[in-house]
């Protein structure tokens, strides 16, 4: 009976690192997808201080790191994670995530690799690893990758994704496949009709891809995202003054983004 339960706790410990503090840092993992980072980062001080071996509160602080570009910090953090619970799935996750925006494909790809053979259930790093599959030409293994993910599960986010890895492989019926699918997922993702778009017209489907963006919701059609797509397929379609009048919309709804001067500088070069 001892032993059976000592065992049950140790695998308790290993699902969640850290139990004693788990209903706080619950509260305070909400505080940081807010985007409230000092506020989080003060109450995980809060724990580490008195628990300095608290895996969960320290794989936190690398996220606020990791969104703060403070990328060796957050590193050091990761790995200091990993070296109290080597088998936690997120940290790795997080670890993959970190190398992917430091431009380390293959340092990225073992880390989700990592966290996909510790938690081969998990959607997100199952989306994550099929994608730098895909990323570094690895087509048919990014497919098999995205395609073990239940269809009820997967993310809308894996279609692009997968209509890439099947142009790559010169298989554009089974991008033709997923297009229901697409209308299915648009409502709940604002992203996904413009990004199956793009990919479309990166390989040559330019009318597929207008048709396609007529499909999305109303609602969506006037994000930034949706109107790049759109003004690329107006370049590509001959119609250089609304191309231009399009990129006009997009640059006064984000000034800050550096696309729509970019594709303006293309077109006075046309």
């Amino acid at each position: 009976m001892i032993l059976t339960i000592a065992i049950t706790l140790s695998s308790a410990r290993l699902a969640n690192p850290q139990s004693s503090s788990s209903v706080r840092l619950s509260q305070i993992e909400k505080t940081v997808e807010r985007g409230e980072l000092e506020a989080a980062e003060k109450q995980l001080w809060e724990i580490v201080t008195g628990e300095p071996d608290n895996a969960v509160a320290i794989n936190l602080l690398g996220q606020i790191r990791t969104q703060q570009k403070r990328f060796q910090e957050a590193e050091a953090l990761f790995k200091k994670v990993l070296a109290i619970t080597p088998e936690y799935a997120a940290a790795h996750r997080n670890l993959g995530e970190l190398y992917l925006l430091l431009g380390r494909r293959n340092d990225a790809k073992a880390a989700y690799l990592k966290a996909h053979e510790l938690d081969p259930r998990d959607a997100k790093t199952t989306l994550a690893l099929g994608t730098v599959y895909g990323e570094t030409d690895e087509f048919e293994r990014s497919i098999e990758i995205l395609n073990s993910i239940p269809a009820e599960v997967r993310p809308p986010s894996a279609l692009p994704v997968l209509a890439s890895d099947y142009f790559a492989l010169h298989e554009p019926d089974k991008v033709a496949a997923l297009a229901p699918l697409v209308l299915r997922g648009a409502p709940s993702d604002p992203s996904l009709t413009p990004r199956f778009a793009r990919v479309l017209l990166d390989n040559g489907f330019v009318d597929d891809a207008g048709e396609l963006l007529k499909s999305a919701p109303e609602n969506q059609k006037l994000t930034a995202d949706y109107l790049l797509v759109l003004a690329r397929i107006q370049e590509r379609q001959g119609d250089l003054a609304q191309a231009e009048r399009t990129l006009n919309r997009v640059a006064k709804l984000n000034p800050k983004l550096f696309e729509p001067w970019f594709q303006s500088a293309r077109l006075e070069r046309l």
